[in-house]
């Protein structure tokens, strides 16, 4: 091999280290941030789960107000017509 030869294979192993270094870099880089989104949903996905129970729990407080209201309603309406037919 001519010296050209073997500077020019030099320049490349070189140059290869040099990108294997950077692509080491950016896996880590890409992993922590992967890490970082992973962490996210879950958080979030821990909220929605807090969101959907307290949603749960105030629809089931919104009928049992509605039940009560009804009640109420009907209990008013008997008395008030039951005074009307006894008049």
């Amino acid at each position: 091999m001519t010296e050209d030869r073997l500077s020019r294979i030099e320049e490349i192993l070189q140059a290869t280290a040099i990108l294997t270094q950077q692509n080491r870099q950016d896996l880590v880089t890409l992993t922590n941030a992967v890490n970082t989104n992973t962490a996210h949903i879950r958080r979030l996905e821990e909220r929605l789960n807090q969101f959907l129970t307290q949603a749960e729990a105030d629809r089931e407080v919104i009928r049992n107000e509605m039940t009560g209201i009804r009640t109420e309603v009907i209990r008013i309406l008997e008395h008030l017509f039951g005074q009307q037919n006894g008049n």
